[in-house]
């Protein structure tokens, strides 16, 4: 190709990307439907599209954004809409220990929410204002309530992800629990010396940086007393699985201490997805008829590639649902305005690292907003329109956004 055929060529591409309309929140607001949630109830034309494509759907992937009051509050109804339509299984981010610890708490139990208190209350880590609870993601009401929906409508229940920094002590102390009374007498004085090591590396926490999160997970490793616990307990058939999960994580949180940011998501990655394998197989899931709920962050349940850099769980589901013929529906929530004390602020004010503003703006102080992207990515994806990163990629990774009304504190459940 002659020089004058390649300036002409370059010139005429760049004349028609420039020439091209991008895409302003007027042009998004067609696939924006307004609805509410009160008193679990949901009403209006979002509602209505929302429940439809929930009963249409034989894998629903739920991705979480803040753990706050009103995607809490969400889920619940989700599970409830779900549960009229044949669901039950449901896998949730907190850790396969800690899932089958809070299910075991919940299942034997006549007052659910209280025993997730003293769960909360027994194994909680205080830093002055902040309460590190050992399963982040039942720390608050509704988590709690949630579960004990779940529970008492015979779901299974199962975790995959890494479990948390703050639940190792109730990860260890309850390998000791599960020993018989006569073995716990025999390593009674390791298990004493295990769990004054815990607080003792517990209490040298400021913060959650990654050089205090490396301090800690280094301390387990290099821990003679522990290390010497650890391979105890695993004499016994109960805990194997368990110690698995537990040395895990450690070793994740000693990268993320590290900032070996890349090695430990790519770790990660794969070890959802033999989580993912481990329970459906307990389940004896069928993917012809059985229907699975998924409730993690959102990130993880991007179709396609994730934002660092994997094929996370929420691709492998979307094509396995594919394979077998089967619906998914991948609803990502993202929140915009929120409390802070008396005032109400604006995530697109306060944040430079937003998804989106364009998406976000069709956020409501009072109502919440359903952003249908299946017809979206229809009308815009071919079309002439110039779209940003950031759009293209929830584009092409959700299904459907769900934007809060103004979001709330969460009622602490310690």
């Amino acid at each position: 190709m002659g020089n004058n055929t390649f300036i002409i060529l370059f010139l005429f591409i760049s004349f028609g990307l420039c020439s091209q309309d991008s895409i302003r929140t007027e042009d998004l607001r067609p696939f924006s439907y307004p609805f509410d949630l009160a008193k679990g109830q949901l009403s209006g034309e979002g509602a209505e599209i929302l429940r439809t494509a929930l009963s249409q759907s034989d894998i629903v992937m739920l991705g979480n954004n803040s753990r706050d009051k009103m995607e809490s509050d969400l889920a619940i109804t989700i599970a409830e809409i779900l549960n009229d339509n044949e669901f039950k299984n449901v896998l949730i981010e907190t850790g396969p220990y800690s899932a089958e610890l809070a299910y075991s708490v919940g299942k034997n139990s006549s007052d659910i929410v209280n025993e997730f208190k003293s769960l909360n209350r027994a194994y909680s880590n205080v830093r002055g204002d902040l309460v590190y609870t050992p399963i982040p993601d039942f720390k608050n009401l509704e988590a709690a309530n949630f579960a004990k929906y779940l529970i008492e409508e015979n779901w299974n229940i199962g975790g995959f992800g890494t479990e948390s920094w703050t639940g190792f002590k109730m990860m260890s102390d309850h390998l000791y629990k599960n020993l018989p009374p006569y073995h716990q007498e025999t390593y009674k004085k390791l298990y004493d010396q295990s769990m004054s090591t815990l607080d003792s590396l517990y209490n040298q926490l400021t913060s959650q940086t990654n050089e205090d999160i490396f301090n800690l997970a280094n301390g387990l490793k290099e821990s003679k007393v522990y290390q010497e616990y650890l391979n105890s307990m695993l004499l016994f058939d109960i805990n194997r699985d368990h110690i698995k999960s537990l040395k895990f994580s450690i070793e994740y949180w000693w990268m993320y201490g590290s900032k070996q940011f890349y090695e430990k998501n790519k770790l990660n990655s794969r070890n959802n997805k033999r989580h993912l394998k481990y329970n459906l197989e307990k389940w004896n899931f069928d993917f012809q008829k059985d229907k699975l709920l998924v409730k993690m962050w959102h990130g993880h349940l991007a179709k396609g590639k994730t934002g660092n850099g994997f094929y996370g769980i929420g691709n492998t589901l979307l094509e396995l649902a594919e394979y077998n013929d089967r619906q998914s529906l991948t609803i990502a929530i993202f929140r915009r305005y929120y409390e802070e004390g008396e005032e109400v602020k604006d995530l697109i004010e306060e944040s430079p690292f937003i998804h989106s503003r364009e998406l976000l703006r069709l956020g409501q102080k009072n109502n919440w907003v359903l952003i249908d992207l299946r017809p979206f990515n229809q009308f815009f994806h071919w079309g002439s329109y110039h779209i940003d990163t950031g759009l293209r990629n929830l584009m092409n990774r959700y299904d459907m956004i769900i934007i809060p009304k103004t979001d709330k504190k969460t009622d602490y459940n310690y």
